[in-house]
């Protein structure tokens, strides 16, 4: 199914100056945008009573719950010390997804294991109908990042020969997709999230 009319591009911009303020804050960013994607998902399914966040909360509502509940639960440290801690657990993420999902009555969504971000993984994960959360780790644009990706492209060059494969993204850094080689991937994991 296409997602295109389901997809959010929140940015972390969008929410810096929220509370008291965010810092780091990449991973509820990437959460907040699978909520209102998931939900645009299951509202095209015509499962409109499992689409929540429900119609009437605002993004900004949404991202300051998903933070409250990782900050609650240790799982995202709103801090950045000497640029190096903060942010959101990369071992910890799937349960972050799953409390946040559970939190706003998404019980049939469910995240699964953090596995390298490999292209076979991550094609079968997109063959299963998945969203994936995807942890960057040392990227030379984006450093440690986590964001979402709804979809892999594969190119074909002019030559016929030369086959590359692209991640569609929600990057929390842009308000339209971006479109990441897989070939970037490095040392970078995931989490699909199937519902």
């Amino acid at each position: 199914m296409p997602l295109d009319d389901a997809e959010t591009y929140y940015t972390t911009s969008d929410f810096q100056n929220l509370d008291r303020g965010y810092r780091r804050h990449c991973g509820p960013t990437a959460l907040t945008n699978a909520l209102f994607t998931i939900r645009g998902a299951l509202h095209q399914r015509k499962a409109a009573e499992e689409a929540l966040p429900a119609r009437n909360l605002s993004a900004e509502k949404v991202f300051s719950r998903v933070a409250r509940i990782g900050m609650h639960r240790l799982l995202y440290w709103n801090t950045d010390l000497f640029h190096r801690f903060g942010g959101t657990s990369n071992l910890l993420a799937p349960l972050y997804a799953l409390a946040c999902f559970r939190a706003f009555s998404q019980k049939k969504v469910r995240p699964g294991m953090n596995l390298p971000a490999w292209r076979p993984f991550l094609q079968h994960a997109f063959s299963r109908g998945a969203h994936i959360y995807l942890e960057l780790l040392f990227h030379p644009c984006y450093g440690s990042h986590h964001l979402l990706a709804s979809a892999m492209l594969r190119l074909q060059g002019e030559d016929g020969k030369t086959t590359k494969y692209y991640l569609k993204l929600a990057d929390g850094w842009g308000k339209s997709p971006r479109y990441l080689p897989v070939e970037e991937l490095y040392f970078s994991q995931f989490f699909a999230i199937y519902c």
